[in-house]
């Protein structure tokens, strides 16, 4: 085994907690320990750290994820806001894609003098 790395059973443990799969009394059986190991090896911070990087690797995946549709995603929404007729609940759509982009613009100016 490397200087760093969990051992198996507990990088197991660590991958079932930062996915949020399982609870702890399934995990700690899942990888053959008690409930209580699994307590005490989540105090460990080697452990900690660990399950708080997979965990970042997640986020981070859902978010380029996301990304990757997002530009298909503002394409289909426009396609289906031009595809009604009615021309009322397209202007409504549109100023609603804008407000929520760039912001809701009001008519209260507040000047300090």
């Amino acid at each position: 085994m490397s200087e760093g790395l969990l051992p198996q059973n507990q990088q197991a443990a660590a991958s079932l907690l930062a996915s949020g799969s399982k609870d702890k009394q399934q995990i700690a059986k899942t990888i053959g320990v008690s409930r209580t190991t699994l307590y005490n090896r989540m105090k460990d911070e080697k452990f900690k750290d660990e399950v708080d990087s997979l965990k970042h690797e997640i986020k981070v995946f859902g978010q380029d994820m996301i990304a990757g549709k997002l530009a298909e995603a503002v394409h289909k929404y426009g396609d289906l806001i031009d595809s009604t007729g009615n021309q009322r609940v397209k202007a409504e759509r549109y100023q609603y894609f804008i407000n929520r982009n760039l912001g809701k613009p009001t008519s209260k100016l507040d000047i300090d003098t």
